[in-house]
């Protein structure tokens, strides 16, 4: 008579709780809101034929809202979404958007006003604005545009020295160690440097020569002509005895209302660089006469 095996329970035992830690990790891991597990989530639905709306939106431009529309394509909308309709109601105050305030997320989705085209990728968008922020917006010496949305929802935007991380929303963690960023939009406790007064100083051109230049307050002199003056900082010439503003920054102060009266024209003022060259450096002395106050 053959003796019954009795070594198969444990064995059964060790397989069942495999599986019970297996499904528990399984559960654990489908928690969680990385990337990896959002796509892998897209791709099990997409095989299985559902169209879910993901768990956590994409990325969309700045200025566009993610939504889904009636067929479940995940959509960018550059205005209002209306959730009922799901449907996207284009702000008509953005002249400025090219891309016909919609966007999507995959190649060859038709256009739903104009069905013969294709809806721009909404990652080529993002590549296109910020390309041109980093030349529009940016200082020549940190030329790469990122921005990202802080923990109080607050846009915040930058100028970088390198390229910028991975999904392009800031610095790399190399310019943030040595400050070789800028900030578009800086807080009031934000220490660091702001990206319009650096760019400010790069673009306004060489002073005349003798003089160096650097950044300067406006102070009580300045608010004595100009009461919107105070506490702006900007790019100066200056000497032992002698400044004068570079011509870019009167433009600038006069296209923000600081500078509302003189001025008219910079080469007739001796505290403007051109007005400084011709009457200090070129001597030229001819009529009209350049003033030679600071500020009149």
């Amino acid at each position: 008579m053959v003796k019954k095996y009795d070594g198969w329970m444990p064995l059964v035992s060790l397989v069942a709780a495999f599986c019970i830690i297996a499904l528990t990790i399984v559960f654990v891991i489908r928690q969680t809101t990385s990337p990896l597990v959002t796509v892998t989530q897209w791709i099990g639905d997409a095989m299985e034929g559902f169209q879910t709306v993901p768990k956590t939106s994409p990325r969309c431009p700045t200025g566009y809202t993610f939504f889904t529309d009636t067929t479940g394509e995940s959509l960018c909308c550059n205005g209002s979404v209306n959730p009922l309709t799901h449907s996207c109601k284009v702000n008509p105050t953005r002249s400025d958007d090219k891309y016909g305030g919609l966007c999507a997320f995959r190649p060859d989705v038709p256009n739903p006003k104009i069905p013969s085209i294709s809806l721009p990728l909404c990652s080529g968008v993002i590549e296109a604005v910020t390309k041109s922020n980093g030349t529009n917006i940016c200082p020549p010496s940190l030329p790469n545009y990122a921005e990202s949305t802080d923990s109080s929802g607050t846009l915040r935007q930058s100028c970088c020295k390198t390229a910028t991380n991975l999904d392009g929303t800031d610095c790399v963690s190399t310019d943030l160690d040595a400050n070789t960023f800028c900030r578009v939009n800086p807080t009031p406790t934000f220490l660091g440097r702001s990206c319009a007064q650096l760019r400010l100083f790069e673009t306004s051109g060489n002073c005349p020569t003798g003089l160096t230049k650097g950044m300067y307050t406006m102070g009580a002199k300045e608010v004595k002509a100009y009461p919107d003056a105070s506490g702006v900082v900007v790019p100066i010439c200056y000497g032992v005895t002698q400044s004068c503003f570079p011509d870019a920054v009167i433009s600038t102060l006069q296209n923000e209302q600081v500078f509302t009266s003189q001025p008219s024209d910079p080469k007739q003022w001796g505290y403007a660089c051109s007005g400084y060259q011709k009457y200090y450096v070129d001597k030229d002395m001819s009529s009209p006469q350049v003033t030679t106050t600071y500020l009149d």
